[in-house]
């Protein structure tokens, strides 16, 4: 019978959210990572180069330097194409092919196209994502925020100052 010490201690490495005993988890043999559900059963084989935490669903996979999307039944939901990608977040997430970053949903269409520079929550670095349908991206050396549709911009560098909470902006 398998018990998650005897399937844990298998790994060199292991990767799960501490707080969710509902996601699948990670483990990593031989410098290949490979995903098992909840019950210890392998979902993925050992088969990625790196992968991310899932995330409202899918999880960032790579493989042979690409990275793609993958699902919490073990299939890849949005192949390997990007240069580099987060997590999901409001139902998007941010990716990267060549030197730009862009918008996709999660059926792999891009809805807001490459040209980012940079992109996340800059008060808080390791966020990278959209939060009350905003998110903050870097064009030209100049920060911005966007909506989810990209039709509002606002430049950062036109206050003083920009507050952020969970009911508003306030741009004194």
């Amino acid at each position: 019978m398998k018990t998650w010490r005897t399937i844990l201690s298998s790994f060199e490495d292991i990767r799960f959210w501490r707080s969710s005993k509902e996601e699948p988890i990670w483990g990593k043999k031989n410098n290949k990572w490979a995903c098992f559900d909840t019950s210890g059963e392998m979902i993925a084989d050992f088969q990625f180069d790196d992968v991310h935490l899932f995330n409202e669903g899918l999880a960032g996979i790579k493989q042979d330097d690409k990275w793609g999307y993958i699902n919490e039944s073990g299939e890849i939901s949005i192949p390997v194409q990007f240069d580099d990608v987060q997590a999901f977040s409001e139902g998007l997430a941010f990716v990267r092919k060549g030197e730009k970053w862009g918008c996709i949903n999660k059926t792999g269409q891009l809805l807001i196209p490459y040209q980012f520079d940079d992109y996340g929550d800059f008060n808080n670095p390791t966020r990278y994502e959209f939060q009350q349908g905003l998110a903050r991206v870097i064009v030209d050396g100049q920060e911005y925020l966007i909506d989810k549709s990209q039709t509002m911009w606002v430049s950062e560098s036109d206050y003083d100052k920009v507050i952020y909470d969970k009911i508003r902006i306030k741009m004194p």
